[in-house]
């Protein structure tokens, strides 16, 4: 006697949409077959309740487009390609009869190894599909701990909202790649994640200086905590990708083994703390919480920003940040020359 597959959580009325395929029949049925049952198979381990459709294209961009959100957004439908990563897969939040959904658009070139078990990328093809659904129960779970969050702009200052959506990106990988790190070579991913991780980590601070210096010529500060702000996030977010897959996998690997930049950056203390602060949401997302479980980590993200040079200093509520960047020779466009300036004006009184 066989014990019985749970059943699978996708709705009935999931679609799934194929766009720009080969003009090749036998091709085109086989992979909706094989998608479709790993549609279904995904939802008998992961909660897909919230999947409104699936569409798999050669033309990522295209195929993004075709999606219908059910509401206007100028934002919805970009993606990280940043030179060093490169999505391959989005999952869309999309409202449907006034409920938040999520569309899961895959890029066909990175998964049309699916149809093929003996090919080097299969393994890979099934992880990035899970992954994706991963979003999809993840979002389940947050739109129901925080009614109202989703698709909505909380209340305050813009830099409240911009470092909750930093912390939630990190949160969002880390649970995706906890709920679905069993899925492929878990040993070859293990390394993909470190690698992609530690590059992150290795460019960063030299990136987010380079930025600081721009400021000192145009002095915009929100221009800064913007373009200084993406290097700064990076490697939080390429974290998540891997402390969640590693804790997935219940893997004892040490990070500063693993990731050998990572371990002479300004982030070697920072990581362990966000590791910890993570675990603590995974542990506590059931415990109703609402928006203050990720109050720990948007603290980390401040030290983040302090620890590459541009330190936020809360104001009264309600009132945002006071922002400061301090003159290190590092963040000025001349270096210790600007610095030796900088001196003699403090001993002047000048500043």
């Amino acid at each position: 006697m066989t014990d019985e597959l749970p059943p699978s959580t996708v709705p009935q009325n999931t679609k799934l949409a194929l766009m720009n395929f080969p003009e090749d029949q036998e091709f085109i049925q086989r992979f909706s077959d094989e998608m479709s049952g790993a549609i279904i198979a995904c939802g008998r381990f992961l909660d897909l309740e919230r999947l409104a459709g699936v569409t798999v294209g050669y033309d990522f961009d295209a195929a993004l487009s075709s999606v219908d959100l059910g509401y206007e957004s100028a934002i919805a439908r970009q993606y990280t390609n940043n030179g060093d990563v490169i999505a391959v897969a989005k999952a869309m939040n999309v409202r449907r009869d006034g409920k938040v959904m999520s569309h899961v658009v895959y890029n066909a070139n990175t998964i049309d190894a699916l149809v093929d078990p003996t090919h080097e990328h299969h393994l890979d093809a099934l992880h990035i599909i899970a992954h994706e659904f991963g979003h999809v129960a993840e979002l389940k779970w947050r739109d129901e701990a925080m009614p109202g969050l989703m698709l909505t702009r909380p209340k305050g200052e813009w830099v409240d909202f911009a470092l909750l959506q930093t912390i939630l990106t990190a949160w969002e990988e880390y649970a995706a790649c906890r709920m679905t790190g069993m899925i492929g070579d878990s040993e070859a991913l293990k390394h993909r994640y470190a690698q992609e991780f530690n590059r992150a980590a290795e460019y960063s601070l030299a990136r987010a200086q380079e930025q600081i210096k721009q400021y000192r010529i145009h002095g915009d500060v929100d221009r800064l905590l913007i373009e200084a702000g993406e290097p700064i996030a990076m490697p939080l977010k390429m974290a998540g990708y891997l402390l969640g897959h590693l804790d997935a996998i219940e893997a004892t690997d040490s990070l500063e083994e693993l990731c050998p930049a990572y371990a002479k950056s300004h982030l070697v203390t920072l990581i362990p703390a966000l590791r910890a602060a993570l675990r603590t949401v995974w542990e506590e997302r059931e415990a109703g919480k609402g928006l203050a479980i990720f109050d720990p980590l948007k603290a980390l993200m401040i030290q983040t920003y302090s620890a590459a040079g541009i330190e936020l200093k809360s104001l009264e509520e309600g009132e945002g940040y006071y922002v400061h960047v301090p003159f290190t020779a590092e963040t000025m466009p001349n270096g210790e020359a600007d610095m030796i300036v900088a001196r003699l004006r403090q001993q002047l009184g000048f500043d």
